[in-house]
């Protein structure tokens, strides 16, 4: 049972950080800024993960980073330039695929303001991303595989 009183923890964990810094950022920023489509909604909630994660990964278990494939060797450049690949491929034959059946479509944006769009869209998918991996597949995932 301790393995799942480690990921109960861990998620419990995660909500309280979360809890704790969206009130400390709706304190400092107001309400409004922490949109939950919002750029800094998004860093929030990767920072309680990181948390979350920090606390049960290292301080509870005393486990390296590499455990959840976050050490320095993980962010080696050909392993990121790998995973980039693999992932440019899945999303690129997925929206081809969509755009074919007409469920995807391309819509213009207005003049001069792609970057702007893509910065936009990098601050909040970036952190949400990461988010993921790591709520979804990070500490959790390494407490079931060594389960086994």
């Amino acid at each position: 049972m301790r393995p799942f009183g480690l990921i109960i923890g861990f998620y419990l964990l995660a909500f309280i950080f979360l809890a704790v810094l969206g009130a400390a950022g709706a304190a400092a920023l107001g309400e409004a800024a922490l949109d939950s489509s919002g750029p800094l909604m998004q860093w929030v909630t990767l920072a309680s993960t990181l948390g979350a994660t920090y606390v049960m990964l290292r301080r509870v278990e005393k486990l390296p980073w590499a455990t959840i494939g976050l050490d320095a060797r993980a962010a080696a450049p050909p392993i990121l330039l790998k995973g980039a690949a693999y992932g440019a491929v899945a999303i690129g034959v997925a929206s081809l695929l969509l755009l074919a059946v007409q469920q995807l479509q391309i819509v213009t944006a207005p003049d001069g303001s792609w970057w702007g769009t893509a910065g936009r869209a990098t601050a909040v998918l970036l952190p949400a991303a990461f988010f993921e991996e790591l709520f979804i597949r990070g500490y959790a995932f390494s407490v079931l595989r060594r389960m086994a």
